[in-house]
């Protein structure tokens, strides 16, 4: 199914993300930076293969007639990702009829199955939405320059639907993205983000003229869309450890026109104290599992521990206690993920409330998967007596 040299560097590629935690996305663009003799018909094929054998690595070690178990870490092991290769070159990428309608048991560890996920004990239904591919969402400013661009894509023969809010869902991922190679859509002015993660700057409600604090604020989409909603009216500080992502978020506020954005990086205690009861409103969207965006990410699945988790609820938890402190009296404070564990959702605002009587939930959610075509999301908002 593929040339030697081609298989060579398809197999190097898997084995550094299942065998060595690395992250799908980036090593797969190191791969392909490093074969640039590889063709486009190559690059499409070892796109699929990387994607496809993250997503339904168990499945592929089932077809192997090998017994599962997640201590074991089968994911781990150099030679045993070869031989799910192999396997996947013998049925040319296609999975054997039948296999692909199993329970989606055979494409989580086991420790996954075990949740009590949003109240319901092994939800098949919420796992077999996220084994499936994920659309694209083009977020804009304002519902007209939805509809301006949702018509420029049909004069370009790409059909796309529009969602509440001002977005559009695109299925045809690989027509979208020659679009963009090619500066078809130069002049429009959008971002890519998912309709799950569009979810939470609603469910905080900033108005204009209002001083908000995005905590953990990564590359930017939500404080973006903050901007938007607050019609570049008040203020938003901007929170990261990382300075290239801040860098990245400066760039799109600035794509943006939007001026009610200031960058912190890494806030000392001195800052942090001239920060207490300041804000109107504080989102605080946490590091987490990241289980909520695999279909996305689908290396999730197996380089996350319940170890993991114990780790990232000692962050969450002296996050929420830190920025907390940042909310004036009558303010709201947002906690939000992008997974679905109890651990890192509904009982890390339980632990939370339990030590901070100052504070009283309001209410919480879970946008999940099944529900529709997006990522899973969890938010809780909690305002301070």
């Amino acid at each position: 199914m593929f040339h030697p040299p081609v298989r060579q560097g398809l197999l190097s590629i898997l084995q550094e993300i299942l065998c060595r935690d690395h992250a799908l996305d980036q090593s797969l663009q190191r791969g392909f930076k490093n074969h640039p003799k590889w063709g486009s018909r190559d690059r499409r094929a070892v796109g699929k293969a990387v994607y496809d054998l993250s997503r339904n690595f168990r499945q592929w070690h089932q077809l192997l007639g090998l017994e599962w178990n997640d201590q074991d870490r089968p994911w781990n092991s150099p030679a045993l990702v070869e031989r799910v290769l192999q396997l996947y070159e013998t049925h040319k990428g296609e999975r054997p009829v039948g296999l692909e309608d199993e329970a989606t048991s055979k494409n989580f560890p086991d420790w996954i199955l075990k949740l009590k996920i949003d109240g319901l004990e092994n939800s098949n239904s919420l796992l077999k939405a996220l084994d499936l591919e994920a659309p694209i969402f083009l977020r804009l400013p304002t519902k007209g320059l939805a509809g301006e661009l949702k018509h420029e894509l049909e004069k370009l023969e790409l059909r796309s639907e529009e969602m509440d809010g001002p977005c559009l869902r695109i299925n045809d991922r690989d027509r979208f993205r020659s679009l963009l190679k090619q500066n078809k859509l130069e002049g429009h002015i959008f971002e890519i983000q998912d309709y799950g993660s569009q979810q939470i700057v609603p469910f905080l409600a900033p108005r204009p003229g209002e001083k908000i604090l995005d905590a953990c604020a990564g590359n930017g989409g939500k404080t973006i869309q903050m901007g938007h909603v607050m019609q570049n009216q008040g203020s938003i500080v901007a929170v990261d450890i990382a300075s290239v992502k801040l860098q990245n978020l400066e760039a799109r506020a600035k794509r943006n026109k939007l001026s009610l954005v200031k960058t912190v990086l890494s806030p000392d205690a001195k800052r942090m104290a001239d920060w207490q009861g300041q804000f109107h409103r504080v989102l605080l969207d946490v590091p987490c599992s990241g289980l909520g965006v695999v279909r996305r990410h689908p290396e999730r699945k197996w380089q996350v521990r319940q170890e993991t988790i114990k780790e990232l609820n000692q962050v969450q938890s002296r996050l929420l206690d830190e920025y907390s402190k940042a909310v004036r009296p009558g303010g709201t404070l947002v906690y939000s993920t992008c997974t679905f564990t109890p651990d890192e959702n509904q009982l890390q605002i339980t632990h939370f409330l339990n030590s901070h009587p100052e504070f009283k939930l309001d209410s919480q959610k879970l946008w999940r998967s099944d529900e529709g075509a997006w990522d899973t999301f969890f938010a809780a908002k909690l305002i301070r007596s």
